[in-house]
């Protein structure tokens, strides 16, 4: 059976896994608010198969409709018969936070990467089914993948600028014109964009991709540590503010809620955990690096990103 292959985490620009990423050409693609999904041919079975973000996809258990979408998408089976050993990452656009694309634009698949099957090759000749995962990805640029797309009308995503060493004032000019898929509305915006440079190799040597979130769809509220008061913030309460915005537990709420068609006490747990572990692994290396090794406790770290996501969803905890 084909793997899944988990999609790589996007990094902030910024961030050390993605210095230099500017250097060279790079394009910038629309980042939208909707969920993680992935396509690729069963060599085994010849049949299609589906993913999340984190997981298979079946008819029972699906993603909000993403696998029934798939296995009766006339363009899709067109598409891998003839490319069987491409991989489709997208955006299976559901609500999320933004609630602005246009009428037309739900419920479809929009194409940001394409992958060329290397790695599993490998895996099934040697036997070690966690080979693949240690393996490069290998990546299609886009010069190359969206032709393939657009002969079999599958929707992708294009680049809204792109060129040689871009200036971070370009991309941001870039980002707030961009109109991609959104309501004719100057109140609406999109998530961010998402840098893409096929020639860079961070200092690990790993392929990352970069992102920038538009100001207007970060949480803009700010922690009050006390008015009037002269207390110094402790660094587990500065990560977690920066990091643990309403925005961050919204999306990683509405998640859960499509995958699981609804939400109920049951789930408490799991988005606390969800949130908690998602903070950690995306947001604690830039900080640490940020702020000079600093000694945190994780438990408060814990206790106080708990508390941030029972102030966000009141309702929930009611």
């Amino acid at each position: 059976m084909t793997q899944f292959k988990k999609y790589q985490h996007v990094e902030r620009l910024g961030n050390t896994a993605v210095e230099g990423i500017l250097d060279g050409y790079a394009l910038i693609f629309p980042k939208l608010d909707g969920t993680n999904a992935s396509v690729w041919k069963d060599k085994s079975t010849g049949k299609l198969r589906t993913g999340s973000r984190n997981r298979v996809l079946s008819a029972e258990s699906d993603n909000a409709g993403f696998d029934k979408f798939v296995q009766e998408s006339e363009e899709l089976k067109d598409f891998f018969e003839v490319h069987p050993n491409l991989r489709l990452y997208g955006e299976w656009l559901v609500p999320h936070s933004i609630k602005g694309y246009k009428d037309d634009a739900w419920r479809k698949f929009y194409v940001f990467d394409v992958t060329q099957r290397v790695v599993e090759e490998v895996v099934e000749s040697i036997g070690d089914p966690k080979a693949g995962q240690r393996g490069p990805t290998s990546y299609v640029p886009y010069g190359e993948y969206f032709v393939k797309l657009a002969s079999f009308n599958i929707p992708f995503l294009r680049p809204i600028l792109e060129g040689e060493n871009l200036s971070i004032e370009a991309i941001y000019e870039a980002m707030e014109k961009d109109r991609t898929l959104l309501r004719d509305d100057e109140n609406i915006h999109g998530e961010g964009v998402v840098i893409k440079n096929y020639s860079f190799r961070n200092k690990f040597h790993h392929i990352n991709w970069a992102k920038v979130l538009h100001e207007k769809f970060k949480d803009t509220h700010k922690k009050n540590f006390g008015q009037g008061s002269e207390r110094v913030p402790q660094k587990e309460e500065l990560f977690v503010t920066k990091n643990v915005t309403r925005e961050f537990i919204l999306k990683e709420y509405n998640k859960i809620l499509n995958e699981e068609t609804g939400f109920n006490s049951k789930d408490i747990p799991r988005l606390l955990s969800t949130i908690f572990y998602t903070v950690i692994n995306e947001e604690l290396w830039d900080f640490i690096k940020k702020n000079k090794n600093p000694t945190l406790n994780f438990q408060l770290v814990q206790k106080l990103t708990y508390n941030e996501v029972r102030k966000a969803l009141p309702e929930v905890f009611s």
